[in-house]
């Protein structure tokens, strides 16, 4: 009976699935001060228990997940933005949350008049906002590797004006090292230049093109049996903006 009981259990212990997964290099802060971030992170490891998937996170640069990523060394990152150079290159979920991008001043600095066209711009490198406007020829790019090091710039005035998504300026705004800046430390110039979705971005292998395929079934699951909007109203988005992020979601799954 012991070695029959053992060729049942065998086949699910060998069925059971990992993915590794790259998060934010700054996970603790953008999880308190991000709700984009707050809502893809935890709707994701909902999802995964649903289906079974054990996600093995850690943090790390973003240059640097991105970099693994596209080697195959891990099998996914969160908090990605959906553009058709990455589409070529990886797997999107569907949206997981949504989070504008916006050309930023500091606050401080609001007496600035330094025209755009004249202007020096900080961005990440290798992220959506550097694609955004890194072909605008009114004004200079400047590239760092983290947008730690960017805020940084600009707050110190050797930047005019930077470029995040409205998480990353929350966060960079309301981390401790600058208790004393407030959430709106950072001023949004105009209108969004893009109001993008968080997606989950997995390596173009048959395996996780399955999994992202599981993961946005599962939170189909989760929308359905109301654990989704509670997650989305406890990580800050009003009840309309859930709304909103459905028509996203439907909007995509049509696409």
């Amino acid at each position: 009976m012991k070695y029959l009981i053992f060729i049942i259990f065998l086949p699910i212990a060998a069925f059971a699935e990992s993915i590794t997964v790259a998060l934010y290099e700054d996970h603790e802060l953008y999880s308190k001060h991000s709700r984009a971030y707050q809502a893809n992170w935890v709707l994701l490891q909902e999802a995964a228990a649903i289906e079974g998937i054990t996600l093995k996170a850690s943090p790390y640069l973003w240059i640097r997940g991105l970099e693994e990523l596209k080697q195959n060394k891990i099998d996914a990152v969160i908090g990605a933005y959906f553009s058709k150079d990455r589409s070529t290159l990886y797997y999107f979920s569907k949206p997981f949350s949504q989070d504008p991008i916006y050309l930023f001043r500091s606050a401080k600095n609001a007496a600035s008049t330094t025209k755009i066209q004249n202007a020096l711009v900080g961005v990440t490198s290798n992220s959506i906002g550097e694609s955004l406007v890194s072909n605008n020829n009114e004004f200079s790019v400047y590239k760092k590797s983290s947008s730690k090091e960017v805020f940084n710039l600009l707050e110190n005035g050797r930047l005019d004006y930077a470029v995040f998504s409205q998480s990353v300026a929350h966060k960079h705004c309301l981390t401790v090292a600058n208790i004393e800046l407030k959430k709106d430390c950072l001023v949004p110039v105009g209108s969004a230049i893009k109001n993008n979705g968080f997606h989950i971005m997995f390596s173009k292998t048959s395996k996780n093109r399955a999994i992202q395929k599981r993961i946005d079934f599962a939170v189909d699951t989760l929308i359905s049996d109301g654990k989704a909007k509670a997650i989305y109203l406890e990580s800050g988005y009003s009840a309309q903006e859930y709304k909103d992020w459905l028509e996203l979601r439907n909007k995509w799954q049509n696409e």
